[in-house]
């Protein structure tokens, strides 16, 4: 049973992550005239060395998530110890953004999405789902 969940929360939280981007590109165009002004600014001037490396990291831990939650889906060993580092990464690099406008629905559908992934890494280590994957070759 907790693997049926598991893995419909994987493919639930894939589906929140691309509606909030959506809704974040969506929901820019109703922006106040100032926060509209503010980003065509900040797109003007361009990354800094520090942005580009920032979200360089940021791919390769996003690419690091993509592998590791079809990892999961297909119950491979590997898959839980990368979920878990992979997100605590994400959260980490999350301090070296900087100041970022996030449009309500997408703040909303951010958050649901990292409850999600508490509830899987919860599932992964915390129920009976933790011997499956101990038991299992990679």
């Amino acid at each position: 049973m907790n693997i049926k969940i598991m893995k419909s929360l994987i493919i639930a939280q894939w589906i929140i992550l691309i509606a909030a981007i959506a809704s974040g590109f969506v929901e820019e165009k109703y922006l106040p005239d100032m926060l509209i002004f503010y980003l065509a600014e900040q797109e003007a001037a361009g990354f800094t060395s520090a942005e580009n490396i920032t979200f360089s990291v940021i791919s390769l831990f996003f690419v690091g998530y993509l592998i590791s939650s079809i990892g999961l889906l297909c119950m491979k060993r590997w898959s839980r110890s990368l979920y878990l580092n992979v997100n605590i990464g994400l959260i980490i690099v999350t301090f070296f953004v900087g100041p970022q406008i996030v449009t309500p629905v997408s703040f909303a559908l951010n958050d649901i999405y990292m409850a999600m992934v508490g509830l899987t890494i919860g599932l992964l280590y915390f129920t009976d789902t933790k011997e499956l994957f101990e038991a299992r070759n990679s």
